[in-house]
């Protein structure tokens, strides 16, 4: 625990690889081309409007390999894939703590022990703002099912010749 707290006071984090990314000895982050195309088009697929569950099904198609080389996703995965900060270039240390290392009882760590964010730790696979995006899409809890292929240019009335972009709004009289 006290060497844990040692590293994180002096900005040491503890890195694991995973999904788009390898540390090297020194604890930095690189990334890895061929994953973070997988981890891009599971941000992008999201919020063109496809679900969880499908974007899983298409990278289990696709026979796209997981960070252990498995090539059956689920909905679970992609979700965890799409909240872990470190995707976008932050990184949180300390999330979860032990709590009995006999049992191997992890629990999220609510301010129990030293813990550390920083932003703009390493290179983001993907733009904090395609995240924040994504993030956006999930805690509204609606679908943007159809996605870019909704655009249509506003025929009349006072927006004519702007381009709707939420597809919820192209039901709307413009006039």
């Amino acid at each position: 625990i006290l060497s844990y707290d040692q590293r994180i006071s002096t900005g040491q984090y503890p890195v694991s690889d995973l999904l788009g990314y390898r540390h090297t000895e020194d604890g930095q982050l690189i990334i890895q081309e061929d994953e973070a195309t997988t981890v891009r088009f599971i941000f992008l697929a999201y919020l063109v409007g496809y679900s969880l569950g499908e974007i899983a099904d298409i990278l289990t198609e696709k026979a796209r390999p997981t960070l252990k080389g498995n090539t059956v996703w689920n909905a679970a995965m992609v979700k965890n894939i799409m909240q872990n900060e470190r995707r976008w270039g932050h990184l949180e240390a300390r999330k979860s703590i032990v709590i009995d290392h006999k049992s191997e009882k992890v629990t999220k760590n609510n301010n129990t022990r030293d813990s550390a964010y920083d932003p703009e730790h390493h290179e983001g696979i993907v733009t904090y703002e395609i995240a924040k995006a994504v993030h956006m899409v999930a805690a509204s809890g609606r679908s943007l099912k159809g996605g870019i292929h909704d655009l249509h240019v506003i025929e009349e009335g006072a927006l004519k010749g702007f381009i709707c972009v939420c597809h919820a709004w192209s039901g709307m009289n413009t006039q």
